[in-house]
């Protein structure tokens, strides 16, 4: 899988400068067990690391484990 960057450049696509906040939730979390919780947040990091390596973030803000704002 290519990511959207390298799909643009390699089709000559041209893209403006796009802003925007993006907030999530985890809905009920307290009720997601330990474990597979854990587990969420512990793959949820390295994703939004990745956007933000390749460009996509620019500042990512992780509060209480449920809730993030990009």
């Amino acid at each position: 899988m290519i990511s959207l960057r390298t799909y643009i450049r390699t089709h000559n696509k041209t893209i403006t400068t796009l802003y925007g906040i993006v907030t999530g939730d985890i809905i009920h979390s307290r009720h997601i067990e330990a474990a597979a919780r854990e587990y969420l947040y512990a793959l949820l990091q390295p994703f939004l690391k990745t956007l933000q390596a390749e460009g996509w973030l620019k500042k990512v803000e992780q509060t209480s484990g449920n809730s993030v704002q990009c």
